[in-house]
């Protein structure tokens, strides 16, 4: 347990080393783990972005070398990047990534158009009206929080019983 902690607490300084070497001084932060709410027709979301910039809203991750948070592909459609964007009526967002096992850091960014906030904002429309009908949507299956490694209601999900683990 103590080593394990102990490998822990090494990889996450070395990555805070890298971080201030390589990108800290390239970031203006406006604001750093802010608080939002807003209203969705009238859908209520709470929220917190990890750093706003004038122009782009950054979220960090803690990712393997390998993590789908490295690729344009997953920036350019990545939901909670959207919600940023427009909880904050900006259209640069991004991920900072903490790259485990290689002590990097890599940004990946991208923008929002306003086709996509409109898409947006209908998805969150459509799963809240789910909600209120009681059926909890499942996350695609081809996403990979949808584990028993990364989902607290694995055990509880229909998905379980059909997915591979």
């Amino acid at each position: 347990e103590g080593q394990k902690k102990d490998s822990v607490v090494k990889r996450g300084h070395a990555l805070q080393l890298a971080y201030h070497a390589t990108t800290i001084h390239t970031l203006v932060p406006t604001g750093a783990e802010t608080k939002f709410e807003m209203s969705v027709q009238g859908v209520p979301l709470l929220g917190f972005r990890d750093l706003d910039e004038k122009a782009t809203v950054h979220d960090y991750k803690v990712c393997g070398p390998s993590s789908p948070y490295l690729r344009q592909a997953t920036a350019d459609v990545d939901l909670q990047l959207g919600v940023y964007a427009l909880a904050t009526k900006k259209r640069k967002v991004g991920f900072i990534a903490f790259v485990k096992d290689k002590n990097v850091i890599k940004r990946v960014s991208s923008a929002r158009t306003p086709a996509q906030s409109e898409a947006i904002q209908e998805h969150i429309v459509q799963i809240a009206r789910a909600i209120s009908a009681g059926a909890f949507p499942m996350c695609s299956a081809d996403n990979f929080l949808c584990s028993p490694r990364f989902c607290g209601y694995w055990s509880g999900c229909p998905r379980s019983k059909y997915k591979k683990a």
